[in-house]
C-alpha cells in the first residue's frame, strides 16, 4: 500500500455536522422512536448519528484491510476488487474520504424502523432519500468530487438494488453494504454468524483474518459510542446520549486506528 490511510478528526467533524441535520430529527413516520438515556433524549436511536459515523469509519477500515491483501494469492472477483481499490487509492488522493462520506449517509433518509421485508416500496423510498441527502450535503465539501458524473456514481452506490453496470458503482456499493452489515452488530436480536457470512459474500470472501479484523473494529466502535452489542447483549450507555447531542465529540472518539 503506497499511501497511509488514516482518519482525520477535522474531516470526521465536518461529516458529523452535515449528516446530523438528518440524524438528529425524529422520524416522520414513527416520531415515538425516542430513547431516554440518563439526561438525554435521542431521536431515532437505532439509526442515528452514531450509526452513520460508524458506517463511515467501517468503510475506511474495509478499504485499508482489503489493500493489505497480497494480490498474487487472490482469485477472480476478489483479485479484481483489490486491484480496483489499489488503482483508486493511488490515483485519487481523496478517494477514501469520498467513501467515508457517502457511507455515513446510509440510513439518513429513514423515517421509520420499517424493514425491506415488511414494506419494500417504503424502504426503497428511504434509500432514495439517502441519495438525495448525500447530494445535498456535498455542497459543504467543495472540490471533493471532480465532476457530476463522479458524484452520481457515489450517490447511486447508496441504492442497494440499483441496476447500474458501472464497475465503480458496483464495488462502492459492496463496500457500503459491508459497512452497514457490520454495524448490525448493535442489534441484539441479530445473528453474528449471519452478519459475518454476508460481509464475506459482499467482499468476495477476503479470508478469516480479515473478517476477524472487521469484527473487532465493529465491536470497538460500538463500545466507544455507548451503543448495544449483540455479543454481550448489552444496553445503551449514557455516553450514547451525550454523543448524540455533541457530534463534534462523537467525531473525535470514532477517530480510531482502523
Amino acid at each position: 500500500m503506497d499511501k497511509p490511510i488514516t482518519l482525520s478528526v477535522k474531516f470526521n467533524q465536518r461529516i458529523a455536522k452535515v449528516i446530523n441535520e438528518h440524524f438528529k430529527k425524529p422520524y416522520l413516520h414513527e416520531p415515538e422512536a425516542v430513547l431516554k438515556i440518563g439526561r438525554y433524549m435521542v431521536n431515532r436511536p437505532n439509526h442515528g448519528l452514531a450509526h452513520g459515523m460508524r458506517q463511515g469509519v467501517l468503510a475506511v477500515g474495509i478499504i485499508k484491510s482489503m489493500l493489505r491483501l497480497e494480490t498474487w494469492e487472490l482469485k477472480n472477483n476478489l483479485y479484481l476488487m483489490v486491484e480496483w481499490l489499489r488503482n483508486k487509492v493511488f490515483n485519487d488522493v481523496s478517494f477514501v474520504q469520498k467513501v467515508q462520506l457517502v457511507a455515513s449517509y446510509q440510513c439518513s433518509g429513514r423515517e421509520s424502523e420499517i424493514n425491506r421485508e415488511n414494506n419494500k416500496e417504503l424502504y426503497l423510498s428511504y434509500e432514495r432519500q439517502d441519495e438525495r441527502n448525500f447530494y445535498d450535503g456535498v455542497r459543504y465539501f467543495p472540490n471533493l468530487f471532480t465532476s457530476t458524473t463522479e458524484l452520481q456514481k457515489y450517490g447511486k452506490a447508496l441504492l442497494w438494488e440499483g441496476k447500474e453496470g458501472d464497475v465503480d458503482v458496483l464495488y462502492l456499493r459492496r463496500i457500503l453494504h459491508a459497512a452497514h452489515r457490520l454495524d448490525l452488530r448493535r442489534i441484539n436480536a441479530f445473528d453474528n454468524n449471519r452478519i459475518i457470512r454476508e460481509v464475506s459474500e459482499e467482499l468476495f470472501y477476503p479470508g478469516e483474518n480479515v473478517l476477524k479484523g472487521f469484527w473487532h473494529l465493529s465491536g470497538k466502535l460500538l463500545l466507544i459510542t455507548g451503543d448495544r452489542d449483540l455479543m454481550f447483549q448489552s444496553s445503551y450507555q449514557e455516553r450514547f446520549g451525550y454523543y448524540a447531542h455533541h457530534p463534534e465529540e462523537l467525531a473525535k472518539v470514532v477517530c480510531v486506528n482502523v
